[in-house]
């Protein structure tokens, strides 16, 4: 690694991804990190979290956060296709804003089980 990089000072932050609400916000964030000259960015553990949902310590190292997860993102449309009750059925409860935090992951697990064949079907 460069040697020249320690030798500098520079500014950071320390922010959880699953601070920034959707795909806008963490767009918006990076250019804000680039405009004010922020070379640096921190982050917590990626996995996934303990019951109190702090994201600073996480159950496993290997494996992901099913929240940070995005199901119906990407323009994907064989996905889209293939799983419209799924994709309606999320979209449908964001809207309404009827998910609750607590619950977010655990209804994410599930669908990535339905969608990956672990399910019993919707």
């Amino acid at each position: 690694m460069n040697q020249d990089f320690f030798k500098k000072r520079r500014t950071g932050i320390l922010l959880h991804p699953t601070s920034l609400v959707g795909k806008g916000d963490a767009y918006r964030f990076i250019d804000f990190l680039a405009e004010s000259g922020i070379s640096l960015w921190q982050m917590l553990p990626l996995g996934p979290p303990h019951d109190d949902l702090s994201p600073y310590q996480c159950q496993s190292v290997h494996a992901a956060n099913p929240a940070l997860i995005d199901i119906i993102g990407g323009g994907n449309r064989t996905f889209k296709k293939r799983h419209k009750k799924i994709v309606w059925i999320f979209k449908t409860l964001l809207k309404n804003k009827r998910i609750g935090w607590k619950i977010m992951p655990y209804l994410k697990l599930y669908m990535l089980k339905e969608i990956w064949g672990g399910g019993n079907g919707l």
